[in-house]
């Protein structure tokens, strides 16, 4: 990720510069610059294309476990661990929403408190 800043300015501020600022050094960033994407690299990539597809597709309410149950049926093995650290890596989570509970009972057989006061409910 800090490679991928610094790639991203590197016409803007001097790599030397942004090294030491962010505290990498230049030839780890060479080095990252000219050596090819891994394969791993690459499969996070689609996976991560797949996760937001399920996740766009499902309203934004599936969390990891129903969006790798969902990769599964599509034919595609990945582990709801790996599934919820790409999520995670992406900043994306499942809405969560309570559910509704009725506290009060309306429908009851109690009897009602009589109004020993004579004070009135009403206003005008």
């Amino acid at each position: 990720m800090t490679y991928q800043l610094m790639r991203e300015h590197r016409f803007v501020f001097f790599v030397e510069r942004m090294a030491k600022v962010l505290n990498v050094s230049r030839s780890g960033y060479y080095a990252r610059v000219s050596r090819p994407r891994s394969s791993r690299d690459i499969e996070n990539a689609r996976l991560d294309v797949e996760i937001k597809t399920v996740y766009e597709v499902s309203k934004r309410r599936y969390g990891s476990v129903k969006i790798t149950r969902e990769l599964q049926k599509r034919g595609k093995q990945y582990g709801r661990n790996r599934v919820a650290s790409r999520m995670r890596k992406m900043g994306i989570a499942s809405k969560v929403r309570k559910r509704f509970k009725a506290t009060t009972n309306s429908k009851h057989s109690y009897p009602v408190a009589p109004n020993r006061l004579n004070r009135n409910f009403t206003a005008s």
